[in-house]
């Protein structure tokens, strides 16, 4: 999983989207935004290594990704595409700092946020965000429920 969030942090939040990272490096917040170019380019420089990562269960990553496919807007949005906090450094509101210039910038620029979310206590953490669930679905070969969150462009900052 490690190896996964590197990657996708280093090929496609620092290449092609946003990235903001905490002052002491325990929590990053990636996003892929209207304006990033090149999106499946990158993707395909790392599909391989992808798959290699997954090993035996890249087909249930293929069906899970198939699954949420339609749970994803249609309009242009700032997508959060992950975002992580050192486990020691949880409970501080690093996840919140790096995630608000984020939520700012999609705001300004008169977009809305997405994300997708397999925690349940994700979802309230989303919601102190301004953050709305609009839809959800449990993941096949007994994958976790999954949901997608949409916070409004015309949202209040919390």
């Amino acid at each position: 999983m490690r190896s996964l969030q590197r990657l996708f942090l280093t090929e496609i939040g620092l290449r092609i989207g946003n990235v903001w990272v905490s002052d002491d490096l325990a929590a990053v917040a990636v996003w892929i935004t209207p304006s990033s170019t090149g999106l499946d380019a990158a993707f395909g420089d790392i599909a391989d290594q992808v798959t290699d990562l997954y090993g035996d269960r890249a087909e249930i990553a293929a069906r899970a990704d198939e699954a949420t496919a339609c749970l994803r807007p249609t309009d242009h949005v700032w997508h959060l595409a992950t975002v992580g906090v050192a486990p020691a450094s949880q409970g501080r509101g690093l996840g919140r700092a790096v995630l608000e210039p984020g939520l700012k910038a999609a705001k300004d620029q008169g977009y809305a946020a997405y994300l997708e979310t397999s925690s349940p206590s994700n979802v309230a953490f989303y919601e102190g965000l301004g953050f709305e669930v609009t839809g959800s679905v449990s993941l096949p070969d007994n994958g976790p429920k999954v949901w997608a969150m949409l916070r409004a462009r015309t949202a209040t900052d919390h």
